[in-house]
């Protein structure tokens, strides 16, 4: 099973529109790929969610059911230090969590992530290509990701 990463601008992106970063995260709830997490998301997408432009756009009732559809279906990895790698230093924890986790992919938008390229075996790559990945390596996700 591909084990995958997600982080705050994969989620934030699922809440603001029904593209692609959508598309995951409602393949969270089925046995596609196993995702996870450091606490880390958890906290910036409550922040983030109740930045003024942002908060407009988004309920409370949609991040609920978002942070519990996260907590209910992807794994939590403890992290102990987080080594300064990017370039945004808050996007330290997601990389540290995909070597810990030894993921496929760390799935994001996020252009700080994405110049990486890479990080150990873990490949950065944007939403609309991981569904592309999953299109090829799990035929059956064909119908789910069209």
């Amino acid at each position: 099973m591909l084990k995958i990463v997600i982080d705050t601008n994969l989620c934030i992106s699922a809440l603001l529109n029904p593209g692609n970063p959508q598309r995951i995260v409602d393949l969270l709830t089925t046995d596609t790929f196993q995702a996870f997490y450091p606490a880390l998301l958890l906290e910036q997408l409550q922040d983030v969610a109740a930045r003024p432009k942002i908060a407009a756009r988004i309920s409370s009732e949609r991040l609920a059911q978002l942070l519990a559809v996260i907590q209910r279906n992807a794994i939590q990895v403890m992290l102990e230090t987080t080594p300064a790698i990017c370039r945004d230093s808050t996007d330290d924890a997601f990389l540290e969590c995909a070597r810990l986790a030894d993921c496929d992919y760390l799935v994001s938008g996020d252009k700080d992530l994405l110049i990486l390229q890479n990080h150990g075996r873990t490949r950065i790559i944007a939403p609309a290509e991981f569904l592309q990945v999953l299109k090829v390596a799990i035929p059956k996700c064909l119908g789910q990701v069209d």
